[in-house]
């Protein structure tokens, strides 16, 4: 059965934005290959004590019970992600608090709050509630952000969440209204513009997608 304890633990929660939109435009392959290449970079960014217990789809779950360990692993993948060229970007959360751990799986709201943190990441960045931040012995390395408090799905009252800066933030990245990919203006290999705006594409095959049905693909931005 198991022993079961009650833990303080860090949880990161990151997810490719438009995991989806690529598979449909770029098919089954390519989505392998983007996966492999995520997981390769996650496993590269684990720091000590810090672990990947599961990937579902594009979605992994990382632990740890340091949260300086685990919020320098987070802030490595996506500055990672953020760095790669014709990608997905990433959007991540973290959160601390107690946790129910038995037989190597792990319950409570500790978990359920940062899936939901990490899904209220927007492309490209990373969020931590106060409990992250609170437990970090080396604040000096990082700086915080206060995105307000937030209404998180299922939670009785608002959540305070922070973005934590990254040197990839000064990165001008366009993206793919297709198959959502990041870019950057100068390699993308395609350009269109579409009412008196310039939309940048990662292959011809985008952009033909996007000529059949460009309102289709405008609307799905929103």
């Amino acid at each position: 059965m198991g022993n079961q304890e009650q833990i303080q633990a860090a949880f990161l929660i990151a997810d490719l934005a438009g995991y989806t939109a690529l598979t449909d435009s770029h098919g089954d392959s390519a989505a392998v290959e983007v996966i492999d290449r995520y997981l390769e970079i996650v496993n590269n960014s684990l720091r000590d004590n810090t672990k990947l217990l599961e990937r579902v789809g594009d979605e992994v779950l990382i632990q740890s019970e340091s949260v300086d360990n685990i919020l320098e692993t987070g802030v490595h993948i996506v500055e990672a992600i953020n760095s790669e060229n014709h990608f997905p970007s990433v959007h991540a959360g973290m959160h601390y608090g107690n946790i129910i751990r038995k037989s190597e799986s792990y319950y409570g709201s500790t978990l359920n709050i940062t899936s939901r943190i990490a899904g209220y990441a927007r492309a490209g960045q990373l969020l931590c509630s106060k409990a992250v931040i609170d437990q970090i012995h080396s604040l000096e390395n990082y700086k915080f952000y206060s995105v307000g408090e937030v209404s998180l799905k299922n939670l009785f009252e608002p959540l305070e969440l922070f973005e934590i800066q990254l040197e990839t933030d000064l990165i001008e990245r366009v993206f793919d209204p297709v198959c959502h990919m990041q870019l950057t203006k100068e390699s993308a290999p395609a350009k269109l513009p579409y009412n008196e705006k310039s939309y940048y594409f990662c292959s011809y095959k985008c952009v033909e997608l996007f000529i059949d049905n460009p309102e289709y693909y405008l609307e799905a931005e929103q």
